[in-house]
């Protein structure tokens, strides 16, 4: 009996840790700024218990741990923490990740519907999302840390900060009578008013409490005279009863020359960082990674549309009249044009269906759409796995990787029209577009793929030009991202399709030379048919899609198994109401066929009673 209630504790035991693996991991997401203590880690719900009422100001950076740019920028913000890292009595830093399931309200609270993006709170704030300020300037560490400067500088400080404005009086005797009893020492940095270094070096010395700084204008004569001050800007020590140090450095712009002097002075202590630009061994587990893919995955085109209805949309509290035509226009093409199963397919037409209702025409809530989700039959479900976009680690490749793939799978599709006509591509490629253009949060990486729609009108005349413009496109970001840190060294950016896959689609003269390829673009055209058309289903897939053009294939790739019937020519709704159109005949034909009989037996019946 005990030896039972030993198994039980331990079956329950394992159970819990793996429930608390899911909630502390969720979907494998990685924390870029894991391990950098100068970043204080937000999430939904650490935010206001460490932002609201907060005795200091700070910078919040709202990313997705999956979005390149944020990737790319990641050591630029990590650069900024570690030189403000003296600061941080006054003014900090912290970082949310937006692509975090739980971390989806905080966002869009925070009306986060471009990535990254920077807001500046303020000093004891009780309301974040109304007076937060969103920060716009350049992203260089420079840009970044004098915003900051003039942040702290507005904020009502109490009691008042005494470096934030210029001193006021003009005699030595001021200085030392604005130094209380703590104070042992004073620095004074005479500079003009457009400087930022008095303000920089006052903060990088905010953590000394015996100390004072004073700020003194260039046109205060009496005071340079009295420090003999000849250029500007220029420092000096002033401890009590003691001789006027300059602090004298090579470049008196230099805020570095002046921190170091600070140090071996034992101003202030020395901030030695660990290697805080996360360069952690990439732990590989090759069983579990794909090779390059030869294959497109049913389980990355669902985990796609996961992502960007469960996540990304949802980031948007409200849809104004064109996100909500956006939106409508992609559910269409994917109610059309989606791969899925049966039961999948059924869910995007009656998504479509309920969209064309007249209440959502115009104005949809991230919260009736997700509600629908979650209670439609046959919806989306939570869970987001990825199979041939995973990356060697957590946060490279993914959902970028997948809404391409799907991108291109959409267009390749046979889709019909509501009249059973085949669908015009182009109007696959213009709903791919607006839905880039209002739901794909990463701003560089959307203004970018926005710039190359615009060449969409002038360019695609055809379907066939329509599929090849999105492969140059996808080219062109593949030739941009190839050296970018977001690139997964596992996994490198090439040129597609690759030689291995397809050798004819090079020129013969271009089979070496991956740097300006020249394509044989009616080759490259039926590989792209071809290739987005056979796609990869799990064993266990419970639904097939019914169409002949999809392949089942074993682990070893060796075996395929192709489905044995042809309904290209109709979709779901359609074989559906055939069904319904059959029973109804039949049923009218029973009912015919009992009414006739019973009444000729009546008529029978009648005459031998001689009522007619």
């Amino acid at each position: 009996m005990a030896m039972a209630n030993h198994h039980v504790l331990y079956r329950l035991t394992a159970i819990f840790m793996v429930y608390w693996m899911m909630i502390a991991l969720p979907n494998g997401q990685a924390d870029l700024y894991e391990g950098i203590t100068s970043i204080q880690t937000l999430n939904n719900d650490t935010i206001d218990r460490i932002l609201v009422k907060s005795n200091r100001c700070w910078m919040v950076q709202f990313y997705s741990s999956w979005c390149g740019h944020c990737q790319s920028f990641a050591p630029t913000y990590i650069g900024l923490a570690e030189d403000v890292a003296g600061w941080k009595s006054v003014v900090a830093l912290a970082a949310v990740d937006c692509s975090e399931v739980r971390n989806v309200p905080v966002c869009r609270r925070h009306h986060v519907d471009a990535i990254p993006t920077f807001k500046l709170v303020n000093f004891m704030s009780s309301d974040l999302p109304s007076t937060a300020i969103v920060y716009k300037g350049n992203r260089t560490i420079y840009s970044m840390r004098r915003a900051m400067v003039d942040h702290v500088a507005k904020q009502p400080w109490n009691p008042p900060i005494s470096w934030i404005n210029f001193i006021k009086f003009n005699h030595f005797r001021g200085l030392i009578s604005n130094m209380s009893p703590r104070h042992h020492a004073a620095i004074v940095i005479f500079e003009d008013t457009k400087s930022y270094l008095g303000r920089e070096l006052a903060l990088d010395l905010v953590s000394n409490k015996d100390m004072i700084v004073f700020r003194v204008d260039h046109d205060k004569k009496v005071l340079n005279q009295k420090f003999h001050v000849v250029s500007y800007p220029s420092v000096y020590f002033l401890k009590r009863n003691s001789k006027i140090v300059k602090i004298a450095v090579k470049s008196n712009s230099s805020r570095k020359l002046y921190i170091k002097s600070f140090e071996n002075m034992g101003l202030i202590s020395s901030f030695k960082h660990s290697n805080s630009v996360n360069q952690k061994k990439t732990e590989l587990q090759n069983h579990h990674l794909p090779s390059v893919a030869a294959k497109v995955n049913i389980i990355d085109l669902d985990s796609a549309l996961i992502f960007a209805f469960r996540r990304e949309l949802c980031l948007k509290s409200t849809l104004d009249k064109n996100e909500t035509l956006a939106l409508r226009n992609f559910v269409m093409i994917l109610s059309k044009c989606y791969p899925g199963s049966p039961k999948r397919m059924k869910f995007f037409q009656l998504f479509y269906k309920w969209m064309n209702k007249k209440e959502h025409l115009y104005q949809l809530s991230s919260e009736q759409i997700t509600t629908f989700i979650d209670h439609a039959n046959g919806g989306m479900p939570k869970k987001i796995v990825w199979s041939k976009c995973t990356g060697s680690q957590p946060h490279l490749r993914g959902y970028p990787c997948s809404l391409w793939t799907l991108f291109h799978t959409l267009m390749v599709q046979d889709c019909k029209s509501h009249f059973g006509r085949a669908m015009d591509r182009r109007k696959i490629l213009y709903g791919i577009s607006g839905f880039v253009q209002y739901f794909f949060s990463c701003q560089k990486c959307r203004h970018h793929f926005m710039k190359e729609a615009a060449t969409i009108s002038s360019s695609v005349k055809t379907n066939d030009d329509a599929i090849l413009w999105l492969w140059r496109a996808h080219n062109k970001a593949n030739r941009r991202l190839k050296n970018d840190k977001s690139s997964d060294p596992e996994f490198p950016k090439i040129q597609f399709p690759p030689l291995y896959l397809c050798p004819t689609c090079r020129l013969p003269s271009q089979f070496h030379n991956d740097s300006v390829i020249k394509w044989e673009e009616k080759n490259v055209l039926k590989f792209l048919k071809k290739f987005y058309n056979d796609i990869e289903y799990n064993k266990n897939e419970a639904q097939l899609p019914l169409k002949i053009n999809y392949v089942h294939t074993s682990p070893s790739n060796l075996n395929f198994i192709q489905l044995g019937w042809d309904t290209s020519l109709m979709n779901t709704m359609d074989i559906s109401f055939c069904i319904v159109m059959y029973l109804t005949v039949g049923v009218i034909i029973f009912y015919m066929y009992w009414y006739f009989c019973t009444r000729g037996r009546y008529r029978k019946l009648c005459k031998r009673k001689n009522i007619i």
